[in-house]
């Protein structure tokens, strides 16, 4: 894919295109999709079908809610700081209470439970209604129409079991039923937890106390509205991924039959954010067997033509650990002509060896393997699929994020002077600002040993270098290649 300029004589012919990334077989971005079909953004239209359970995120939450059998809303308001309630929803989590008779309530006294410190909730959001209660228990809370009352931070002790926290409210509304949420807690446990709640009609703790052990209570989650997923900061279309969980997209205009007769070839990448790297979790698949390529063996990516099996080098735990976002660029290429597979992570190779062709039958599966068995779990974005093996310098500009479609290489020679009186060449290109680039030229497009300057300071986005003709006025043909440092 690197720029060539082929000189003949003293005349020269200039043989190169635009350099393109060449067009896929699909090209799948998850931008603005609709329903269950999976929009091909590239030329041939390999629409995919997704499973109900793949998301892209956005639109209202859905509770969690969820508290062992002792420890239910019940508990925080039986009068008893030996008992706690506590919900594994952990944020924005809480009760609706109806006390026996309607009150207006000025303050709040809360009460820290017996276990650990980071479950302790830090704000509330108080609501009041004189609607008759709906909600189901564990439910969002919102079957009512709540007004709010007051909410704020507060800082509960550290001590265990301690109770008398005290809440002052600006309230003089008198409700008949009440919602407590409580949206943070201390640290990141595993839930929420309280051990008393008690609602008062003076300032203090003082006057009289509302709530009692037979109020009718249930516990909720008002789960926040979930935003639409994120993609790869770093790819092309950043704006919307998928969220895989064990399921698949099938592609039934994409038959693999080729890779598996004759001697076909394939190029499959994608930007992933693995959220489960244990077991198998395969990203392209088959109908029946066949290839299956992701992450496999506890953490390491995985190119498998169904008994032919590799990992890459890199253990992804280690890896992701020092990653500032978690998503990662992968890519696998099988070269059907030589038998050989390639794995890359973040653009560089990661395994290249013999690997014979494919076993199986159908079309491409994405999310899982053998008709979407051992699927991924995490996000995933801008898939992209070819039926060729695709050069290390197109997987190392797709994983700088340069799109599938339409794209050129990172730097392509832009012009070339020939000056014949003082026999100079003058190349530019698209370049990077703060790179170094190397010129290379050879006379019969074999080795390039030959280097004419191995550290050409970038002049910004485009660069220009003059230089004397390598083989003077003899030469027949040369051949020129530049490569970023």
């Amino acid at each position: 894919m690197n720029k060539l300029l082929i000189l003949i004589g003293l005349l020269f012919l200039i043989e190169f295109g635009l350099c393109q990334i060449p067009e896929p077989l699909a090209y799948y971005d998850f931008e603005d999709e609709e329903g269950d079909v999976v929009t091909d953004k590239g030329p041939l239209g390999n629409d995919g079908i997704k499973d109900a359970g793949i998301s892209y995120g956005g639109g209202a939450g859905a509770s969690n809610s969820n508290s062992p059998g002792n420890e239910s809303a019940a508990q925080g308001i039986d009068g008893d700081s030996g008992t706690k309630y506590l919900n594994f929803s952990r944020l924005n989590t809480g009760i609706i209470v109806t006390p026996q008779n309607s009150s207006i309530v000025t303050s709040i006294s809360l009460d820290t439970a017996n276990d650990a410190v980071e479950r302790d909730p830090t704000s509330f959001i108080l609501f009041g209604t004189n609607e008759t209660i709906q909600s189901a228990d564990n439910s969002m809370g919102n079957n009512e129409d709540w007004t709010e009352i007051e909410s704020g931070d507060f800082n509960l002790p550290d001590s265990r079991n301690t109770p008398g926290t005290v809440i002052n409210l600006d309230n003089d509304t008198e409700y008949e039923s009440y919602k407590l949420i409580f949206p943070t807690v201390k640290g990141n446990g595993n839930s929420m937890q309280i051990a008393e709640i008690q609602f008062y009609t003076e300032e203090g703790g003082g006057g009289n106390p509302i709530l009692s052990p037979f109020d009718a209570v249930i516990g909720i989650h008002a789960a926040a509205d979930i935003p639409p997923f994120t993609g790869a900061p770093a790819g092309s279309s950043p704006n919307t991924a998928a969220s895989f969980n064990d399921n698949k997209i099938d592609v039934p205009g994409i038959d693999l039959s080729f890779v598996i007769s004759d001697e076909g070839s394939y190029t499959f990448t994608a930007w992933i954010k693995p959220t489960d790297l244990n077991g198998e979790k395969f990203i392209f698949g088959q109908t029946t067997q066949g290839i299956h390529n992701g992450i496999r063996n506890n953490s390491y990516l995985h190119q498998a033509h169904w008994g032919a099996d590799t990992n890459g080098a890199t253990n992804l735990n280690d890896y992701l650990a020092n990653d500032e976002d978690g998503w990662i660029h992968a890519a696998w290429t099988y070269e059907g002509s030589t038998d050989t597979g390639k794995i890359y992570l973040d653009g560089v190779l990661d395994w290249e060896g013999a690997k014979r062709a494919p076993n199986g039958s159908g079309n491409l599966i994405i999310g899982g393997r053998n008709g979407g068995e051992k699927g991924f779990v995490g996000l995933i974005d801008e898939i992209a699929v070819w039926d060729i093996a695709v050069t290390d310098e197109v997987i190392a500009g797709l994983a700088e994020g340069l799109s599938p479609i339409g794209s050129n290489l990172p730097f392509q020679i832009t012009n070339i002077t020939y000056v014949k009186e003082t026999e100079e060449f003058e190349l530019t290109w698209d370049s990077k600002p703060g790179k170094t680039y190397s010129l290379f030229y050879n006379t019969a497009l074999d080795e390039w040993e030959s280097d004419i300057d191995d550290s050409i300071e970038s002049e910004g986005d485009s660069t220009s270098y003059r230089f004397n003709n390598p083989e003077g006025t003899n030469a027949k043909k040369l051949f020129f290649r530049i490569i970023e440092n």
